[in-house]
């Protein structure tokens, strides 16, 4: 029974991971160009890059094209340091200069936590807690247990999706509340300060 209480918990994890890109597994990488290298290998922990993510070029202070199809590496392409991610490496159409950066976000495969915070890709002790939220893997956990045993699941199962929308809906950013009445542009505003020629 432990053993595929924890097979459950390792595979109901992995699905809701794969649902959304959860604040918690989300994290920043940073590529450092040498002047030559124009392929580079993802982190270790890499699953996936960030739903409308960017590849930011910190040097230019603005986010690289994307490559849009395989077929287009063949192409003259005109736009420098465009990018993509073919056979699992990270390429540039043109090296990243010298100790230039590049940054994205992407989602990392280590889902759970040991009791000292440390990722894991998988539980394997009692004590290792998943890092996305905890109550729609419990009823997911409940709803995918009673299909294997052949019960009666399905009220169970729309019960974790609806855990599962709530969790999704609060981990999104949050847009800034704003009182009070917009503010008129045909209405100048005093400046008390002194203004330089």
């Amino acid at each position: 029974f432990a053993i595929e209480l924890a097979e459950l918990t390792n595979e109901t994890v992995a699905d809701i991971a794969k649902s959304h890109d959860w604040q918690a597994l989300k994290i920043l990488h940073t590529l450092t160009g040498d002047g030559v290298t124009t392929t580079f290998a993802p982190p270790s922990d890499f699953d996936r890059f960030v739903k409308d993510g960017e590849m930011h070029a910190v040097w230019l202070n603005r986010p690289l094209c994307a490559v849009k199809d395989d077929n287009e590496w063949f192409d003259d392409i005109q736009v420098s340091y465009k990018w993509g991610y073919i056979g699992g490496q990270i390429k540039f159409t043109t090296a990243i200069p010298l100790g230039s950066q590049v940054q994205f976000y992407y989602i990392t495969t280590r889902r759970f936590k040991d009791t000292g915070g440390t990722g894991k890709d998988v539980a394997t002790t009692d004590s290792d807690t998943p890092r996305i939220p905890e109550r729609p893997v419990m009823l997911g956990l409940i709803w995918r247990w009673r299909q294997m045993r052949r019960l009666e699941y399905s009220e169970d199962m729309r019960t974790a999706e609806i855990a599962l929308e709530q969790a999704v809906s609060h981990d999104k950013p949050r847009h800034p509340l704003v009182a009070g009445s917009k503010l008129r542009h045909d209405i100048p505003l005093a400046y008390d300060g002194v203004i330089i020629p």
